[in-house]
């Protein structure tokens, strides 16, 4: 499976209102957020919410943002392992850039 940032914006996207809260969820417990707030009801009609769409703009260019020290030292690594060890370091690294995004993602 391709784990591109183009193809993680592509999920996020497709995710529907209930994917997406229960990803959030999961993404607080994960952090440790203990903040217990009642389940909200979804509301009846989408509206385009102006700090929505600023929040998932910050979600998207962080997602396009460089490295950071951890994902560059792992890329300084990599010429000098396998093939394996590569590509496990480029899931990692794809992972860092995720774990990252899960802060950003408790906003929403």
């Amino acid at each position: 499976m391709d784990l591109s940032m183009d193809n993680i914006a592509q999920m996020l996207n497709s995710l529907s209102d209930e994917e997406f809260q229960s990803l959030r969820d999961t993404a607080q417990s994960l952090l440790g957020n203990t903040d217990e707030t009642p389940p909200q009801s979804p509301p009846q009609e989408p509206a385009l919410d102006p700090q929505m769409i600023a929040r998932l703009g910050r979600i998207m260019q962080a997602m396009q943002h460089g490295q950071d020290e951890r994902s560059a030292l792992i890329g300084a690594l990599k010429p000098y392992l396998s093939a394996p060890r590569r590509k496990r370091a480029d899931e990692v690294m794809q992972l860092l850039r995720m774990i990252d995004l899960l802060p950003m993602l408790g906003q929403l």
